[in-house]
């Protein structure tokens, strides 16, 4: 067993043995130094940070237990949380005018998709299909998923962000049509939404029905705004999927029509941005700047092994290079990498060091360059050695050296998540492609 597994079981054995409660659900938060439990609130809407990982891992090892404990805690997690619509009420978080919290849904909805194509365990599917039976109830026939369940905001509609990928790996899983058509339903109205023709990017909130006062209309003053990260781009890698199983041609068109428009309107300081109004063409970086950019390199990276675009992986490479510049001789990479003046270039974040590594570990697979190959390595070993504690991994830090400047508490997630990036680092060094299916589903951030 290699050093980057032996370490990832050092991680799935101390969340199995230390974190998890009687039913093999995590808490949100620990401290890593003491192992104290700082928020023991369970880490539902975070399924999709562990479940798929911590199985996966069991199964290279031949560890059976890990892999039950994996499909236990899922199907506790829906015992407990799955209510009668179908999605998870500890996500499902009702607010003013019965907000709907689809962006916690959505993690959920990722890590049991993700678990299935892996285990292609029954239960696993029970539960998806009484998901998916809600995301078909709340789409109704326009195929937007509606901001609220009450109130005016029942009015907005929201991209549908990993529903869509989510659903197609359900498919390539049982092949249920029902399953495709409805990712398609739910693609369809915002691929021919006007602003996104004019724009080529989706915007964070639409309104359904336009019979609204002038106040009712000041008071929904964001449908220009486009979030980046997330709403954009993990919509993009279903449109992304739907393209591999379909091959209709609309879908290649839109996600290049993207693509330009993101490339024209978006990059500054070589950073993506994550806000962009496109009413007024007015834009802000997200609190940790770096974290459009690996969102954006990670799709243009699956689009370009997908569709061979050359252009694309010319923009990949040189952005990715560019951020390599910034890379800190111990191997960190900042929060705020553009700007020396902003207070984050001085510190690091350790999710952003799993991800920028998995997107690393990805260029690597395309392009056979050992220089990503070694970016991602010294990360990686840079968090077990200055970043490790008895009981996790600190969160903030200096990236020049490493040293915990800011506190020892730590989101159990990042935690399990930093499993996926040892596992493949340890299949990268093994000569391993991350396109193929089972390490591919693994790369998935969403």
């Amino acid at each position: 067993m290699s050093e980057y597994l032996k370490e990832a079981q050092w991680i799935a054995d101390l969340t199995i043995s230390r974190l998890s409660d009687e039913n093999s659900l995590l808490p949100r938060r620990i401290d890593c130094k003491s192992g104290e439990v700082l928020d023991p609130e369970r880490m539902i809407d975070d399924l999709g940070d562990y479940v798929q990982n911590i199985w996966y891992l069991g199964k290279i090892l031949g560890n059976q237990g890990l892999m039950d404990f994996a499909l236990t805690s899922a199907c506790n997690a829906a015992h407990f949380y799955q209510d009668e619509s179908g999605l998870f009420k500890g996500a499902f978080r009702q607010g003013i005018m019965g907000k709907i919290d689809w962006y916690s849904n959505e993690d959920v909805f990722v890590g049991l998709t993700a678990l299935y194509r892996l285990s292609k365990n029954r239960q696993i599917e029970d539960i998806i299909i009484r998901f998916q039976q809600g995301l078909e109830r709340y789409a109704r026939d326009s195929g937007v998923l509606p901001a609220a369940g009450k109130g005016i905001l029942k009015y907005i509609g929201i991209p549908p962000k990993a529903f869509v990928e989510g659903l197609v790996q359900v498919y390539l899983a049982n092949g249920s049509k029902n399953t495709l058509d409805l990712a398609k339903r739910l693609t369809e109205p915002w691929i021919n939404l006007q602003v996104f023709k004019q724009h080529g990017i989706f915007p964070s909130r639409i309104l359904t029905l336009r019979r609204l006062n002038d106040k009712m209309q000041r008071r929904i003053n964001f449908l220009g705004k486009c979030i980046i990260p997330k709403t954009n781009v993990n919509f993009l890698h279903g449109i992304l999927e739907l393209y591999k199983v379909t091959g209709d041609k609309i879908y290649a068109d839109s996600m290049k029509h993207w693509v330009n428009s993101a490339e024209k309107n978006l990059v500054k300081n070589g950073l993506y941005i994550f806000s962009y109004n496109a009413n007024n063409g007015t834009w802000s970086y997200h609190n940790k700047a770096i974290v459009p950019l690996i969102a954006v390199l990670a799709f243009y990276a699956d689009f370009y092994k997908t569709t061979g675009d050359t252009e694309v992986l010319s923009i990949l490479k040189r952005r990715a290079d560019n951020i390599l510049q910034s890379q800190t001789e111990t191997g960190f990479f900042r929060d705020a990498p553009h700007d020396p003046n902003d207070a984050k270039y001085s510190r690091g974040f350790l999710d952003c060091q799993t991800d920028m590594s998995v997107l690393l570990l990805k260029l690597h697979s395309l392009t056979n360059n050992a220089v990503y190959l070694e970016a991602a390595k010294r990360c990686i070993n840079s968090v077990i050695k200055h970043l490790k504690r008895p009981y996790g991994y600190i969160e903030y830090f200096n990236p020049v050296n490493g040293s915990a400047e800011h506190h020892s508490r730590m989101y159990t997630k990042f935690f399990t998540l930093f499993i996926k990036a040892l596992m493949l680092l340890d299949a990268a060094l093994s000569g391993e492609d991350l396109y193929q299916e089972e390490l591919f589903i693994l790369t998935a951030d969403r």
